[in-house]
């Protein structure tokens, strides 16, 4: 009974945060325009991803998450589009959210850029209280109770890269600057690719989560690459967990990814982590170049 209570509370703590901070899995990882609608087109062709997403399995009622995206540059060059789609359920809540992408680059010369975009969407939050588990068997209160609620987001971005460098800044709902409550959430990504020899690149990287009346989140990442075919890297979510991540590249367009989180935080004594699998193919020629390859 006191594992039980223990477990409850725990998602009864873990639910306003999740209501204050979009949705986040591993897939930023590997793809960065999860996280920013600016990198919509920042390879050319189309390059589309699947993922899916098991969270703190051996955990009732726990969050899974699955979705696709796609992206590419249009004619003429430096504009592009882009369209998500995410399903998020947790427990008797399930969160679908259907945005679009339109960006436009900005080039200052043959190596730097800055791309903005704008990301509007609708967002569907379905609350089913069938699912209650009901201190009196037979309570016909919540049968068949299914409460949907409806809104429109509208995100930004801003994303600067070279040939070594990338860094953004991006919002996922900027309407929400028309209400009463201040819950504007930033986005800040920011990375590098070095060198070490023509086999091996190492790539350090972060990304900062922050929202008003919520502390401020934060990703701390490393990604080898070796023989631009293989990446294999470790990341710190604080206070939330450690995750292992690792990508093959088959035939230079399509890739597999798998991510496991080691959770860290108050549920870690009642879970065995997280799972997560992304599937990626690029439908353009790969490059040399360490921007379409790294990022």
């Amino acid at each position: 009974m006191n594992k039980f209570i223990k477990i409850a509370l725990g998602l009864v703590f873990a639910m306003p945060l999740m209501a204050q901070h979009s949705t986040l899995t591993s897939n930023y990882l590997f793809n960065l325009f999860a996280v920013n609608p600016a990198y919509a087109g920042q390879k050319g062709a189309l390059d589309a991803t699947a993922f899916y997403r098991k969270q703190w399995v051996g955990l009732g009622g726990a969050p899974e998450t699955y979705g696709i995206m796609a992206h590419m540059e249009l004619k003429p060059k430096n504009f592009g589009v882009g369209i998500q789609v995410v399903n998020d359920k947790i427990a008797l809540f399930t969160n679908t959210k259907v945005s679009a992408a339109f960006s436009y680059k900005i080039k200052f010369n043959r190596n730097n850029s800055l791309a903005l975009a704008i990301s509007p969407g609708i967002n569907r939050v379905a609350t089913d209280y069938a699912k209650l588990i009901t201190t009196q068997s037979g309570d016909g209160t919540f049968n068949s109770f299914l409460q949907n609620k409806n809104s429109f987001t509208s995100g930004a971005g801003l994303f600067f890269s070279n040939k070594k460098v990338y860094a953004g800044l991006s919002t996922p709902d900027l309407m929400q600057l028309n209400t009463k409550e201040k819950t504007l959430e930033y986005d800040i990504i920011a990375g590098y690719v070095y060198k070490v020899s023509d086999n091996l690149s190492l790539k350090p990287s972060t990304l900062i989560r922050g929202i008003h009346g919520s502390p401020v989140q934060f990703d701390a990442s490393v990604t080898a690459y070796i023989k631009q075919l293989f990446g294999v890297g470790l990341s710190y979510r604080n206070k939330e967990s450690v995750v292992l991540f690792m990508e093959l590249l088959i035939k230079k367009q399509f890739k597999i990814g798998y991510a496991y989180d080691y959770n860290i935080g108050a549920l870690k004594t009642f879970n065995s982590g997280s799972h997560e699998i992304m599937l990626n193919y690029f439908f353009g020629k790969t490059t040399n170049a360490a921007s379409p390859r790294f990022f």
